[in-house]
């Protein structure tokens, strides 16, 4: 049924060159033909449907301009011989009229980026040359940038040009790096490449490049460009989204930025760029639904300024059917799959049968592509055509597009900033009130510590440590000291198993009477049945109680993998609020009945006046650090610097991976930054051993965490080595050199460390009189070696000692019980890890059962 899609996949890649540019133009795409936009079943008549499709024909090209040209920051020598680079390879869909021209005026401009997924496979179209990423890997490039036409078709179809990249060779830069110790998880590379292609979109729209054809010079409105990235790509877009903030003179301005299941490891976000955010629940994944950072750690960083920052969770959806590309049975390179059934098919399918991400509740490729086509439109025709109507979407007021309604899926959203202002947040010296309820305050974290300690956090017995969403806490640094549990953020959390209440005291009273509405983030515990409302009170006592608008609240999800807690939006219009003087409000929360809890994220309201710009924080590097250190304690400088001065209040923390023989020390507390400084410097305290291996250093990382003031781009960090200077070098002894055994027994080497440190010793077989029958023959068979012959070389012979007992090493050679007598083997020390082998090391020898004057004059040799 879904052939046709793969026809055109299979049909649009153009064999690349390595200069040069080649193109191919199919012809226009009907709406009637377009086979990746799904039914639109019947919704809310009221409620405008953000995937209609526009009035326009859509013309697809692909442009392979070349495979290996575009530098995205990896260094030379360390992924490849020479400096990597990167196809420059994309999709271009565009509108055409009628009589098959791009319609008059600019059209504004929306770029996709795909995420990590295999970038090579023997299926699906050939490309020549070979991209050096695909030698020997099947030799195909995987299209995934070809994913999104079902979105691509429906956004041109409305008057857009649409810009999907290629990242695989990103892709194979960012599995090679990891290895090679880059700690950026290729996150800035991701936005080096978009903002290649912005650079050459904007250069084309003025006809000085060639690849992209002359029917699109004049007509590109970067000034409206909205990022779209999915899963790494997701990321990717931010990181571009930032980089665009901070230059003079961008080739975009970003209107928007979609993000489909996105990472989000540097725990960042954009100051002044209106985000969306799209969250599986059954993703597989990005299990943790991290992109819900992007609104927490949006408010971290810059409260309730910049535009608006949303996230839209939807139920039974995947991470990989946002693309086509990734999806069985629509992948041309055979590359798709399920990722939901790892995950959630033993924990919900067959353990918990009752787990909302069991698969007869899991989305179908199509519903799910219905919901990323939906939202991802509905944020494009609100930021680039200024569609208000969308925006109840998206801001957790409760409209759910037509076409995902029709289908019933269900949508949460829930938002801050854009045309809300943050009322109060909680904090840790925050005042609460309760009639009738458990209302404390409790701390955000994903670590899972002893119970008792556990218990004040906020997730503790709703869900499995790992399994929650990220509002609960910034990330916990796992460093050679153990665990750093960083600040986390403070809710209100509120139990009840009866009728009452339970609300968060603002810091003073609030003048609401110019506000059209309140809301506030609660999260449901999955265990809560019940009635959930908003209350409000004054300052002189006065409560009001109201159903809230919008979607009612209710748990979201159950069962063991599958468990979330979701943010959802609760709100009420000021005209709900009788009874209560709303030119001072003091508190605001939940009125609740039956069984459950709650969490309060956030309380807000509506001004309706424009959003106060955020302020573009200084952004944080770290030079590489080496250090040499003496025996003993020391502290080494880590150096964090700025590209700005430092705001008032800003404050950082970092995390060590270094080896735990330093036991390194990092800050007890966060970093306070001084007010206009342009870096910081950090003091790591490190304790050297006296006695270190032979030419040893110990390298690892250094991560920085912006708490306030500060941001990232990508997962901010540095090497560090630290290289003993003045230290006495470990070295090996022999205990014995000879070793005598009689047949059926082992010869047995010993070895001792000069300060009892655990050294494999490997010895390397260099003569013989034996034969491979005097050998062990469980020995033979695992060494593959023959059962009978004269030994003539070492190979398969040689041995590595095990520790016996501390600073003692023993390495054995086990014999048959037909071993002949007056046999024997010699061995030298070929290599200690960790120690120095001696220039003057014996030879060693083993002898089996001589007669008793030649072990008399063997014994005289040894004295």
């Amino acid at each position: 049924m879904r052939r046709p899609l793969a026809l055109i996949a299979a049909t649009a890649i153009v064999l690349g060159l390595t200069s040069g540019t080649s193109v191919a133009e199919q012809e226009p795409v009907s709406p009637q033909a377009s086979v990746a936009v799904p039914p639109a079943p019947r919704g809310d008549a009221d409620t405008p449907d953000p995937s209609a499709r526009g009035p326009y024909a859509t013309v697809r090209r692909d442009v392979v301009r070349s495979w290996d040209s575009v530098d995205v920051g990896y260094p030379a020598g360390v992924v490849t011989e020479g400096l990597p680079l990167v196809e420059d390879v994309s999709e271009v869909t565009y509108p055409v009229d009628a009589s098959g021209d791009v319609p008059p005026g600019r059209h504004p401009v929306v770029i996709f980026l795909h995420g990590m997924h295999d970038w090579c496979s023997d299926k699906g179209p050939t490309v020549t040359p070979v991209p050096w990423w695909c030698e020997g890997l099947g030799d195909r490039p995987v299209p995934s940038y070809q994913g999104y036409r079902y979105i691509a078709d429906v956004l041109a179809s409305q008057g857009r040009v649409v810009v999907s990249i290629s990242a695989d060779g990103l892709n194979a830069l960012d599995f090679i790096g990891g290895f090679a110790g880059l700690s950026d998880l290729g996150m800035p590379a991701r936005g080096k490449l978009v903002l290649h292609h912005l650079r050459t979109l904007a250069a084309a729209d003025e006809g000085r490049v060639k690849g992209l054809g002359s029917r699109l010079v004049g007509h590109l409105d970067l000034d409206r460009t909205v990022l779209v990235g999915h899963s790494r790509g997701g990321e990717g877009v931010v990181v571009a989204a930032q980089m665009l903030e901070r230059m003079a003179d961008p080739p975009a301005r970003v209107s928007g930025v979609v993000n489909l299941a996105p990472t989000a490891f540097a725990l960042s976000a954009p100051a002044n760029t209106p985000t969306m955010t799209l969250l599986p629940a059954c993703d597989g994944d990005v299990y943790t639904l991290q992109g819900q950072t992007y609104v927490d750690r949006g408010r971290d960083l810059y409260g309730g300024k910049g535009h608006l920052r949303s996230s839209v969770w939807f139920a039974g959806g995947n991470h990989n059917f946002l693309n086509t590309e990734w999806t069985p049975g629509l992948s041309v390179s055979g590359t798709g799959s399920d990722d939901a059934i790892g995950v959630y098919d033993m924990f919900d399918s067959a353990l918990l049968p009752s787990g909302t991400c069991q698969r007869r509740l899991r989305l179908s490729p199509a519903e799910e592509r219905t919901v990323g086509l939906a939202y991802t439109a509905a944020l494009v025709r609100l930021t680039q055509d200024a569609n208000t109507a969308m925006q109840a979407m998206i801001d957790g007021t409760g409209t759910v597009p037509p076409t995902v309604a029709g289908k019933q899926i269900m949508a949460r959203a829930s938002s801050l900033a854009g045309p809300d202002r943050l009322l109060a947040v909680p904090q840790r010296d925050s005042d609460v009130g309760a009639r009738g309820t458990s209302t404390k305050l409790c701390e955000g974290s994903e670590l899972p510590g002893e119970e008792k300690e556990y218990r004040s956090r906020c997730g503790y017995g709703a869900v499995i440590p790992g399994y929650d969403t990220s509002w609960l806490g910034p990330r916990i640094f796992v460093g050679a000291n153990g665990d750093v549990l960083l600040p986390g953020r403070t809710a209100v959390r509120i139990t009840w198993d009866r009728q009452g209440s339970g609300w968060l005291n603002l810091d003073s009273p609030a003048d609401l009477s110019t506000s059209s509405r309140v809301s506030m983030r609660v999260v449901i515990d999955p265990a809560t049945s019940g009635n959930v409302r908003m209350v409000v009170r004054d300052a002189a006592g006065a409560t009001t109680t109201v159903p809230t608008r919008g979607q009612a609240l209710k748990p979201l999800t159950k069962g063991a993998a599958a468990n979330r807690l979701v943010p959802q939006t609760a709100w009420v219009n000021l005209a709900d609020l009788r009874g209560i003087d709303v030119t001072r409000v003091t508190g605001v929360g939940l009125a609740v009945s039956g069984s459950g809890g709650a969490w309060i994220l956030d309380v807000s309201h509506r001004t309706g006046e424009a959003a106060p710009a955020a302020r573009i924080l200084p952004l944080t590097t770290i030079p590489a650090v080496k250090e040499r250190v003496p025996a003993g304690p020391s502290t080494v400088n880590v150096r964090v610097k700025f590209d700005r001065p430092a705001l008032p209040g800003s404050r950082l923390a970092i995390e060590l991976l270094l080896s735990d023989t330093l036991k390194p020390v990092g800050p007890a507390a966060p970093v306070a930054v001084p007010t206009g400084a342009r870096y910081v410097d950090i003091p790591v305290r490190i304790t050297m051993p006296a006695v270190v291996g032979p030419d040893q250093q110990f390298s690892g990382g250094v991560l920085v965490y912006p708490l306030h003031g500060v941001t990232t781009q990508g997962m901010n960090g540095t090497s560090l080595s630290v290289i003993p200077k003045g230290v006495k070098i470990r070295t090996i002894d022999v205990v014995d050199p000879m070793a005598e055994a009689n047949p059926g027994g082992e010869f047995d080497w010993r070895f001792t460390s000069s300060d009892g440190a655990n050294v494999t010793v490997v010895l390397e077989m260099v003569d013989a009189d034996m034969d491979y029958a005097d050998l062990d023959a469980a020995f033979r068979d695992e060494r593959g070696l023959p059962p009978r012959g004269p030994i003539a070389s070492g190979e398969g012979l040689d041995l590595y000692t095990e520790e016996v007992s501390p600073g003692v090493f023993q390495a054995v050679l086990p014999l048959s019980k037909e071993a002949y007598r007056s046999s024997w083997i010699t061995y030298r020390i070929q290599s200690a890890s960790g120690a120095l082998v001696p220039t003057d090391a014996p030879l060693l020898m083993g002898t089996i059962g001589l007669d008793e004057s030649i072990s008399r004059g063997l014994a005289l040799l040894r004295r």
